[in-house]
């Protein structure tokens, strides 16, 4: 027996779908492909098995994640007008060959696709759509860093029931792979007539090379009849998979050279005529006096890649136009496919066939492309000091705006660069305030404050600070090496006042406000101490001396204070012995000395390169609520570049509340300063020059306190905010708290009557109102 060709381990024909399917799927330049190789192999007598198929809905796969002359250029190799078509195509590809069980005797099929995209990076929504749609992907984020060959490995040799494995090399993904694209391909199918195993004998088989092997051959009784043809130079046998209760009707096609050596011939045949492959054979039942195939099973497996270059498939594999399946980030990460690994297997014997495929891309970013990263905070910086993520259980990514605390800690961070002072100050705490404060308004002033708080109603307000205090920063115990965070608040209220019944419920239930009655006529420096030991505690004794000494007087109607506290550890330590002395830059020009801390190289860090600015997420370890925080430092690229990223800031309203592109990466040289300072500031002149006046002006803040003056109500005067922070090897601890002065706008004093001036009298008569004398009294000591 001569050679034989065994064109595809499954060649598919579905009536409903006609030869549209058989076109496309089995295009000539596909065809090319697998012919050159097999050609290549050929000389070295190598057996071969591909699937067509699988490499068509790969290249269909990576098609949806171009543009431009890349798109153009698969489309086409695909044979293909529209991306469109090519996704429809591979849908009905993959409905075809959907899992199903065997039906009623019929071949059992499959066909998967997954995607492995490295979790530094999210792949567009677009394209996200077309894979789980259109080819029904699995995907998966994963850590190339870690064991994903193993992982994607798997995934092959459990679709493949077995027959693929090692389908991806040991290391093959490196710190460079973004994707990683995979589909298998499963066949099991049993001959319509199986062959008789008693009849099966060792015959010699005829190598190219002259040599004569035995080889196992199965026949079948000679009365029965098969599907052949006798062509020019080659004969064809056609044997039917028994079908199931579906349409769909497999068979295999044998191509027998007449000659022993005459398969590159017919390979030649095979690669000159494009629509070999698409035609009808024109096959006819005959009785066959003597049939004989050979029993056989192997797999084989090649990088497709450099022949695809080769035959002119070149752009998919140079950087510049795969845009379309991830999203760039924090840079042009210039995508490119650059390995396509295609392994298949085959067996045949009496019972049937079993055969499977499998093709993987790997997408990496150009070296090119990726700067050399680091994080070196050795000159000014600027930190969003602890930022909550979103977690299930409360959408805090935008639980409040942030927009005016950023305008207003903008302000004051741009009056203290130049002076070099460090700045520390809490957007919660303030916004908290500022709510309650609005609660206690009327008219244009709580229209002013509403709009400086970017709220529509005091109602929102008071639920979102509910939400704030309840659920964000609600006092806790450190779960399981969690964060231990509190935020609480306070009103002392002078004793010749009361509040509104209204707004004292609005405190308790909202803002879960202690509320106290005080004598601030009498005891100011008492209370202020009073208050100052409230936030002390509060804080963990971190803040210290909230209320200047004599802040408070007989003039001060209401306090309202809040005090926030936080303590967390990184989820991933800095190594205490690691931590050395560095220099570090002042904006003056001047190098100091500061500690820095570390970690090894081998550790992966959240990082993100933006322009003018890099950013790094440091995460807190977490407790068994589903809370999460992080710390985010932003390191200017400049060394002197602070002033210009705090512009940045102040000119980007929704800076803080976009969610940063940070990925996973090892950073080479990562060194953070250790440092811990306090920061002070009265707010008050600062919110008046950004547009919010009214509350500082008597009128409409009403709804607080009953002052037995009609409407004139109370007056903001005074806002200290002090927040205080420490950064070191183990993580987080910081504070902040404010206090809001109240002023009466006409205040009540105390009755009293000292007649220590010069004063006016007169003697009158009550009943008739007559005036005996008149008099005034300049100096009592006066007798004449």
């Amino acid at each position: 027996m001569e050679p034989f060709r065994q064109i595809s381990n499954t060649t598919l024909f579905n009536r409903d779908l006609g030869l549209l399917l058989a076109v496309i799927i089995l295009h000539h330049h596909l065809l090319e492909l697998t012919n050159q190789i097999l050609e290549n192999e050929a000389s070295n007598g190598s057996n071969f098995v591909a699937s067509p198929l699988s490499l068509h809905v790969m290249l269909s796969l990576i098609a949806a994640g171009t543009k431009g002359q890349t798109l153009q250029q698969l489309l086409h190799f695909l044979g293909s007008t529209s991306i469109h078509d090519l996704n429809l195509l591979a849908s009905k590809i993959i409905n075809l060959a959907s899992p199903a069980e065997s039906l009623a005797g019929g071949p059992l099929l499959s066909f998967v696709n997954g995607a492995w995209i490295d979790r530094r990076f999210t792949l567009k929504s677009s394209f996200q759509e077309i894979a789980k749609t259109s080819y029904k992907a699995e995907l998966k984020s994963v850590d190339f860093a870690e064991k994903v060959v193993e992982e994607v490995n798997l995934w092959v040799e459990v679709a493949t029931k077995g027959l693929i494995k090692q389908l991806l090399p040991a290391r093959w993904p490196d710190r460079e792979t973004v994707f990683v694209l995979a589909n298998a391909l499963y066949f099991k199918g049993a001959w319509d007539l199986k062959f008789d195993p008693s009849m099966t004998q060792q015959r010699d088989f005829h190598l190219l090379n002259g040599q004569i092997v035995q080889v196992s051959f199965m026949s079948t009784q000679t009365h029965r009849r098969r599907l052949y043809r006798s062509f020019d130079g080659y004969k064809l046998v056609q044997i039917p998979y028994q079908s199931g209760q579906d349409a769909r009707k497999f068979s295999m096609y044998f191509f027998l050279p007449n000659e022993k050596d005459g398969l590159p011939n017919l390979i030649q045949m095979v690669k000159l005529n494009s629509g070999f492959l698409n035609q009808q054979f024109k096959i006819g039942l005959e009785n066959m006096s003597d049939f004989w195939i050979p029993k056989f099973k192997f797999c084989f497996q090649f990088e497709a890649s450099e022949t695809m270059k080769e035959m002119g498939l070149k752009l998919p594999f140079e950087p510049g136009e795969m845009t379309e399946m991830v999203e760039r980030g924090n840079s042009d990460h210039g995508l490119y496919v650059s390995d396509i690994l295609h392994k298949s297997y085959i067996e045949v014997n009496e019972e049937g066939t079993e055969a499977a495929a499998s093709t993987a891309v790997r997408g990496p970013r150009s070296r090119a492309s990726i700067p050399s990263q680091s994080f070196v905070a050795d000159h000014p910086f600027f930190l969003l000091e602890i930022k909550m993520e979103n977690s299930p259980q409360s959408n805090t990514s935008a639980l409040f705006n942030t927009d005016f605390c950023l305008r207003l800690t903008s302000q004051i961070l741009e009056n203290e660069a130049p002076k070099g002072s460090n700045f520390v100050a809490s957007p919660l705490s303030l916004h908290v305030m500022l709510s309650l404060i609005a609660a206690g308004s009327k008219g244009q002033t709580l229209q002013q404050l509403l709009h400086f708080l970017g709220s529509t109603s005091v109602g929102d307000l008071n639920l979102l600070s509910s939400k704030i205090i309840s659920t964000v920063a609600s006092p806790t115990e450190n779960l399981e090496g969690g964060p231990l965070l509190s935020f609480v608040n306070g009103a002392w209220l002078d004793q010749r006042f009361i509040l509104k019944p209204s707004f004292q419920e609005i405190a308790k239930d909202f803002y879960e406000a202690e509320i106290k009655n005080v004598d601030f006529e009498a005891k100011a420096k008492e209370v202020v101490e009073e208050v100052n030991l409230w936030a002390r505690m509060a804080t963990n004794g971190l803040v210290k001396q909230l209320l200047p000494d004599k802040s408070l007087d007989c003039e001060t109607t209401l306090v309202l204070a809040n005090a926030l506290y936080f303590k967390g550890a990184w989820d991933q330590q800095f190594d205490p012995s690691m931590t050395q002395q560095r220099d570090f830059h002042l904006l003056n020009g001047q190098i100091v000395q500061a500690p820095f801390m570390t970690t090894k190289i081998s550790m992966r860090h959240l990082y993100g390169s933006f322009d003018g600015y890099k950013v790094l997420q440091i995460p807190y370890q977490s407790g068994q609520d589903a809370r999460k925080f992080s710390m985010y430092f932003f390191l200017p690229s400049e060394q002197d570049g602070l002033p210009n990223l705090i512009q940045m800031v102040k000119l980007n309203s929704g800076f803080l509340n976009q969610q940063f592109k940070t990925n996973l990466e090892r950073l080479p040289q990562l060194w953070i300063p250790k440092f811990k300072f306090s920061y002070e500031f009265e707010a008050s002149e600062t919110m008046k020059d950004m547009g919010l006046r009214l509350p500082f002006k008597p009128g409409e803040m009403t709804e607080m306190v009953d002052t037995g003056n009609g409407d004139d109500g109370i007056y903001v005067s005074d806002i200290f905010h002090k927040s205080y922070i420490e950064i070191n090897e183990e993580g987080t601890e910081a504070a902040a708290s404010t206090a809001v002065r109240f002023k009466c706008c006409a205040i009540i004093p105390t009755p009293s009557f000292v007649a220590d001036h010069p004063f006016l009298f007169m003697i009158r008569e009550e009943t008739r109102g007559m005036v005996l004398f008149l008099g005034a009294v300049f100096n009592p000591l006066l007798d004449t």
